[in-house]
């Protein structure tokens, strides 16, 4: 009996070393699941029940690049892991014996992206499809016509895309299986798996579920695949009464009246603002009444593709109702304070109503106010208060806009000046800051302002994680500099009150723009008021 267990410890080892030499050679049965991973027909699952699909196609609402973009920064998180710096010598040779093939995936994945999901990108997809719009209607073409053409390109980039993907990932995720079993780098890759190669696969899955109902709702005739490029190629026939747009796909049975009369209510705004791409969008799924109401919002546009990075500290939007009665009150002021020395000696409710109406006049000079201060604070914090950041504007980005609106707001009041004085209904003078004008001036200057950030760096949990430890460590030192501080006040003083005493003194020991941002990234009830 010994030599068969020698012999099968022998073929053991020779598959291990066959399996780790040859981490991309295929035998029968592999081909044959490489093959169902692979299938390029569009269907939907047994297992995904019809509520599922309807939230993959829900998901699709959003920006396609933003949808997608976890395929890049996963990609990017799994490289950083397995070419950190510190690793030991032996663990970095075996990354370093596949890291051409791992390379080569992960470039492969890039280009695809470039090429197929940021071409299918609204304003590109737009600008595509009306210079080719002529190829596919000899009359002249309406809005509906091109938006066919946009969603046949739109589903033959994104189908392609995620084929592209699924074939790309699957090497990547037999190199890691094949790390997973070397002593020197099993270790490295413990997690990857559940962490990130799980929640890709999920969304190639939710993928394919849009696409195969993006498939039927257009009703395509002939699915072809170019043996050479890759790309896929549909035929389908144009009918006139179909509404070719994601969010008629996405629209439940029954709803085409409500949403018909919701866009003429909305056609009627005279300003439509940023693009409301609201918290409650992109981390849930939206309720119909949010998606009918959708325009009714301006809103900071949400950037991150992250559940980590989609919360309510990303989010700040408004009512453009309350905008437009809030500005309307402002332009009926009789005082807006723009310099410290506006400040009346007097106020009677006659003088009042007499100037009542100037407030329009220092509406520009207003917004003028506003936007400086926005960049004189955004300025100081990213250079005086928190110096050498490696990407200063991502660090911004993630400290979010509600984090500059409480600075803004404070560094008013320091300074006395952005009051309005009104007269109300009841004639009563009313003295406050247009806090709603302020956050509209506020969403422009922030979608101004990240318009070109990077997006990849927005989903590094790296580049956050380095920011939250510099974060941790300013915090450190500036609350021993505190507790120092109230011995030298407070000598003798009680262990027990030392927080109060911080809290009550935070201004002073952390300074107001740190003091918001450590209450934004560390919270707890250090930084509960």
């Amino acid at each position: 009996m010994a030599p068969e267990k020698d012999s099968t410890h022998q073929q053991n080892d020779e598959d291990l070393q066959r399996v780790l030499s040859q981490p991309f050679a295929l035998d029968t049965m592999a081909r044959a699941e490489e093959a169902a991973f692979l299938s390029t027909a569009t269907r939907t699952t047994e297992t995904d029940s019809e509520s599922e699909i309807n939230e993959d196609v829900q998901m699709f609402l959003r920006p396609v690049e933003m949808v997608l973009r976890p395929h890049i920064s996963t990609a990017n998180m799994i490289l950083e892991r397995l070419f950190a710096p510190g690793l030991e010598d032996s663990t970095r040779a075996v990354v370093e014996q596949y890291s051409d093939d791992l390379k080569s995936s992960t470039d492969a994945l890039r280009k695809a992206f470039r090429v197929y999901v940021e071409t299918a990108a609204d304003e590109s997809l737009t600008r595509e499809a009306t210079r080719q719009v002529r190829k596919y209607f000899q009359e002249e073409a309406g809005p509906n016509e091109i938006n066919f053409v946009k969603l046949k390109r739109y589903y033959e980039k994104i189908k392609t895309f995620n084929e592209k993907a699924r074939e790309n990932w699957r090497n990547i995720n037999k190199l890691i299986d094949t790390f997973s079993v070397i002593h020197e780098t099993r270790r490295l890759v413990r997690g990857l798996e559940s962490d990130y190669l799980e929640p890709v696969q999920k969304l190639i899955r939710s993928t394919e579920n849009f696409l195969g109902a993006l498939y039927r709702f257009i009703e395509v005739n002939r699915e072809q695949r170019d043996s050479v490029t890759g790309g896929f190629r549909i035929d389908l026939s144009f009918d006139p009464s179909t509404d070719y747009t994601i969010e008629a796909l996405a629209r439940p049975d029954g709803d085409e009246e409500e949403e018909t009369q919701s866009e003429e209510e909305d056609s009627e705004s005279e300003e439509h603002g940023p693009p409301a791409v609201s918290i409650a969008r992109s981390i849930i799924l939206e309720t119909k009444e949010r998606r009918i109401h959708r325009a009714s919002l301006y809103a900071v546009p949400i950037l991150g593709s992250r559940d980590w990075n989609r919360s309510q500290d990303y989010s700040l939007e408004i009512a453009v109702q309350t905008y437009r009665t809030e500005l309307q009150e402002f332009k009926d002021a009789f005082l807006v304070l723009l310099r410290p020395e506006d400040q009346p000696s007097s106020l009677t409710p006659s003088s009042a109503m007499l100037k009542k109406g100037s407030g329009a006049a220092s509406l520009e000079p207003y917004i003028d106010l506003i936007e400086k201060t926005l960049n004189d604070e955004t300025r100081a914090l990213l250079s005086t208060d928190f110096p050498g950041l490696l990407h200063p504007d991502v660090f911004l980005y993630h400290s979010g806009p509600w984090v500059v609106y409480r600075i803004l707001i404070a560094t008013l009041r320091q300074k006395t000046i952005g009051d309005v004085f009104r007269i109300d209904d009841q004639s009563q003078i009313r003295r406050e800051y247009p806090e709603t004008l302020i956050k509209k001036i506020l969403i422009e200057w922030w979608t101004e302002r990240f318009k070109d950030i990077d997006g990849e760096q927005v989903d590094s949990y790296l580049t956050y994680s380095r920011s939250l430890e510099m974060v941790r460590k300013e915090f450190r030192a500036l609350y021993a500099r505190g507790v120092e501080l109230r011995k030298q006040e407070q000598p003798g003083g009680s262990y027990l009150q030392q927080d109060t005493w911080i809290r009550k003194n935070r201004l002073r020991i952390f300074g107001l723009r740190k003091y918001e941002v450590f209450r934004r990234f560390l919270g707890g009830t250090m930084f509960e008021f």
